[in-house]
């Protein structure tokens, strides 16, 4: 279903073995919400969904993350411009 107005709980590591968990909430127009401890810049954050398929743009697109959604869960994988690349996962919240 549309993810519009839905509250997700994100969790991974990143390459360098940081570990970040915080919570997304999709609202509309493809604004993207996030409580990530390093956020300063909130306004540059956006999704777009195609089907069960999410994509998610982090500050400006520096980091890219494309994930499958299946039922409360969404798992798939984050690269950034510089070419880290890494798994994540997520739960949606009540």
């Amino acid at each position: 279903g549309d993810l519009t107005g839905s509250r997700w709980f994100i969790y991974y590591a990143e390459p360098s073995g940081d570990y970040y968990e915080y919570e997304l909430v999709f609202h509309p127009g493809g604004r993207l919400e996030n409580s990530h401890p390093n956020e300063t810049t909130p306004d540059n954050d956006t999704w777009m969904q195609s089907g069960d398929t999410v994509v998610l743009f982090f500050n400006d697109s520096y980091a890219t993350y494309e994930g499958r959604i299946s039922g409360d869960a969404i798992s798939g994988m984050a690269v950034n411009v510089t070419g880290g690349l890494w798994a994540w996962n997520a739960y949606r919240l009540p």
